[in-house]
């Protein structure tokens, strides 16, 4: 996706980055520690309305919910350490599953082993204590798992709605729950897991309608709306869903 980013600084000297995207069709804000304030726009728009844009009462109260939500998630990252322990279970909603971490400490061990056992649970063997090492080999393990289970699911709903994509990959990103690119290649979030099935199943729709539609017009909507009669409130509802992801999962590690 062409994109292009640049720093800017409004009246009331709230920073702000700008992202100009080939596939908005409007303006969108995120907010997040590692980025701050970005403004997404269109292509060819008109960045001194941006000021104005940020002023208005609807775009003020999104960012107080916005930096309220980020604090919690911050002040739960300080409450467990600025790196936070590498966790003792492990909730995936949308596979309705939970598994146990143990941790078997090995004396004079050089690194970590991971080891999937029997009834959901899941066992690092060696040098558990680095934690960035342990941290890093749950989330290869999630990774993997993502592909799996998201891929079996994504293969499934493709075939239903009479779509093929030409590829799938998996990523960890702060944000964006999934993409597909014009050449039919669908990303997905390894977040996925941790949100629920119906919200999982709503990204998979949305990405697989991408296929007919490569924006975000009223005809692309009306074919997310031929799946998914009730989109409009699985799209209200991921909104929020980052409160589902651990917060581990996005720490930085030693």
């Amino acid at each position: 996706m062409a994109s292009r980013e640049h720093e800017r600084r409004e009246s009331t000297r709230q920073r702000y980055r700008v992202r100009v995207s080939s596939r908005a069709k409007q303006v969108r804000l995120t907010l997040s520690s590692r980025d701050g304030l970005v403004v997404v726009v269109p292509s060819g728009f008109d960045q001194s309305r941006i000021p104005g844009l940020l002023a208005q009462e609807a775009s003020q109260r999104w960012l107080v919910r916005a930096t309220a939500r980020l604090a919690a998630r911050e002040a739960a990252g300080a409450a467990a350490g600025r790196f936070s322990d590498p966790p003792g279970r492990i909730e995936l909603r949308a596979l309705g599953e939970t598994w146990q971490v143990e941790y078997q400490p090995v004396r004079a061990a050089a690194s970590v082993m991971l080891v999937c056992g029997p009834d959901l649970s899941l066992a690092l063997v060696g040098a558990t204590g680095s934690h960035g090492a342990c941290v890093e080999l749950l989330r290869s393990w999630l990774r993997a798992k993502a592909r799996h289970e998201l891929g079996t699911q994504l293969g499934r709903l493709a075939a239903e709605m009479g779509l093929t994509y030409s590829r799938l990959t998996i990523r960890q990103q702060r944000s964006r729950w999934g993409s597909c690119s014009r050449a039919g290649s669908i990303n997905l979030n390894l977040k996925l897991l941790f949100l629920p099935p119906d919200l999982v199943q709503y990204v998979l729709v949305h990405e697989l309608c991408h296929l007919l539609e490569p924006n975000h017009s009223p005809r692309f909507w009306q074919q997310v709306g031929l799946w998914l009669p009730e989109y409009a409130s699985r799209r209200r509802a991921l909104r929020e869903a980052t409160r589902c992801v651990p917060v581990w999962l996005d720490q930085p590690v030693l």
